[in-house]
């Protein structure tokens, strides 16, 4: 039998057992994401809009009479704006990497055998230039790079895709009641080792073992469509 699982929801499996971010990635959350139930938040917002400025560029979104950038976020109602230094910074970044290739999806990716099941991998990566993947991340606290190499994601990534590296692009802003969104840009890269595989199956066993416990296989089991 198949399963076909998300590097995000087998990464909230470790941060859940490992008590991270103070053990607030509690069962219910885990089970939530495991759903596809987990609620937008607002501080989503910026994110989306500020890698669909990369993605795409400034000027589709740029508004004239204000002067301002507004970027429609699916699911909302009311475009998110960005001001011309905030969108600078993104513009900077794609100068940087003119060749990026943006937004791949890929299915199905062969992870392992996984207590008597064959387990399936689909991403989305953000970019990839060259032979390394790009991981882009908004957020207000940047937690450091150990942080991040514990992250199950870009092991996953790096292992079903062979490819030679990952950078993670880490934006980091602040929400000032007046004014531009102060934004640092972090750069760091990780590569393949040694037990990398090991690692990745030791918390995939975990995360199939938690959801049989919880009765979730349901929601991991590849369905197969006549056509």
């Amino acid at each position: 039998m198949q399963l076909k699982i998300s590097p995000s929801k087998l990464e909230q499996i470790r941060l859940h057992y490992t008590e991270a971010y103070y053990g607030t990635i509690t069962k219910e959350k885990v089970i939530e994401a495991i759903k596809g139930e987990t609620p937008w938040m607002p501080r989503m917002e910026f994110g989306a809009a500020f890698h669909s400025v990369i993605e795409h560029g400034g000027d589709k979104f740029f508004n004239a009479e204000t002067g301002l950038y507004e970027i429609p976020i699916e699911g909302l109602n009311d475009k998110f704006v960005l001001t011309q230094k905030e969108v600078s910074v993104a513009e900077d970044y794609r100068k940087q990497y003119p060749n990026m290739v943006n937004e791949i999806a890929m299915n199905n990716l062969m992870l392992g055998h996984v207590e008597g099941y064959t387990v399936l991998v689909s991403l989305r990566i953000d970019g990839i230039n060259g032979l390394t993947i790009h991981e882009r991340k908004t957020t207000k606290n940047f937690p450091g790079i150990e942080h991040y190499r514990e992250s199950l994601q870009w092991k996953i990534y790096l292992l079903v895709t062979g490819l030679n590296s990952i950078q993670y692009d880490i934006f980091q802003y602040n929400e000032p009641k007046f004014g531009d969104r102060e934004i640092k840009y972090h750069k760091f890269s990780f590569e393949p080792y040694k037990t990398i595989e090991e690692d990745v199956i030791k918390w995939t066993k975990l995360f199939v073992k938690f959801c049989e416990n919880e009765g979730l296989m349901d929601y991991l089991i590849k369905k197969e469509y006549a056509i």
